[in-house]
C-alpha cells in the first residue's frame, strides 16, 4: 500500500517530536556553506565578460557536484563525522536535504543555457562531457524515481 506524502510526512514529524533530538552543530553547516561559496570567487569575475545567467548556471552545476560529494562523504559515516554535524540523526536529515538541493541545482544547471563561448576550444571532448552529464543527470532522476516508488 502506498503512503500519501502528507500522511508520511505527518508520521515522520510526530516520530521526531516524540524522540529525543540532538542539535545541529554549526561547524558542519559552516563547512558546507564555505565549500559551496568558495566557487563564487572564481565565477564572479566572469559576469563582466559573459552572460550572467550562463555564469549562474555554471556555478549551480559546480555547487551541485560539491554537494553530491559532501552527501557521499556523509553516507560513509566516517569516524568523527558525527561530531562535525551533531549526531547520526542530524547527518541523515542533512544528507537527504543536501541531496535534494544538489538535484535541484543540477536541474537548474541543465535548464539554464550555460553556453559560455570564449573560455576554450569546442572539441569532441566537450560534446562527450555534455552527453555524459546529461546521462548522469537523467540516471540520478531515474534512480530517485525508483526509490520514491519503493517508499511511497
Amino acid at each position: 500500500m502506498y503512503k500519501v506524502f502528507p500522511v508520511a510526512l505527518a508520521h515522520h514529524i510526530t516520530q521526531i517530536d516524540t524522540e529525543e533530538k540532538s542539535t545541529m552543530n554549526p561547524i558542519g553547516i559552516t563547512l558546507i556553506l564555505t565549500a559551496t561559496l568558495i566557487p563564487l570567487y572564481w565565477y564572479l569575475p566572469h559576469t563582466k565578460q559573459h552572460d550572467t545567467l550562463a555564469v549562474i548556471s555554471q556555478y549551480l552545476g559546480s555547487v551541485s557536484l560539491i554537494l553530491m560529494g559532501i552527501v557521499q562523504f556523509m553516507a560513509t559515516r566516517a569516524r568523527g563525522i558525527e561530531a562535525i554535524f551533531g549526531g547520526l540523526d542530524r547527518i541523515y536529515v542533512l544528507h537527504k536535504w543536501l541531496a535534494v538541493i544538489a538535484i535541484l541545482f543540477a536541474a537548474l544547471h541543465d535548464t539554464i543555457d550555460a553556453d559560455m563561448s570564449g573560455l576554450g576550444a569546442e572539441t569532441f571532448l566537450t560534446d562527450v562531457a555534455e552527453t555524459f552529464g546529461e546521462l548522469g543527470f537523467y540516471g540520478i532522476l531515474w534512480h530517485f524515481n525508483l526509490r520514491a516508488d519503493y517508499y511511497y
